[in-house]
């Protein structure tokens, strides 16, 4: 299965997807799509993390994708971060069943 970026994880229970990643720049936001796993009670949460911290979406720290027929994109708010290598993980934050997440896209600026 790909998503509109890429590969795609299936997060259930404790799954998560992480990848190091070197920042240049001080300031950085991050692009992923998600879809909900069609089940018959719905998707499940997940959460964005850099360096163990949850990123914002809105103000948000977690993000329960509506969609189970289809990948929605979804885009942090900007975080200043020291230059260097960081650590973004995309986990499940969910009750019991689980979601589909695509690769992420780090901007920086």
């Amino acid at each position: 299965m790909t998503g509109a970026t890429g590969q795609v994880a299936l997060l259930r229970q404790t799954g998560t997807m992480s990848q190091d990643f070197i920042l240049t720049q001080n300031k950085l936001s991050i692009a992923f799509t998600a879809e909900a796993r069609n089940w018959a009670q719905g998707g499940n949460s997940i959460a964005v993390l850099i360096d163990g911290v949850a990123l914002a979406f809105a103000g948000a720290t977690s993000i329960l994708p509506g969609s189970n027929s289809a990948f929605t994109l979804y885009t942090s708010d900007f975080v200043s971060l020291a230059a260097g290598i960081h650590t973004l993980s995309i986990t499940w934050a969910g009750n019991g069943q689980s979601t589909w997440a695509a690769s992420p896209a780090v901007s920086s600026s």
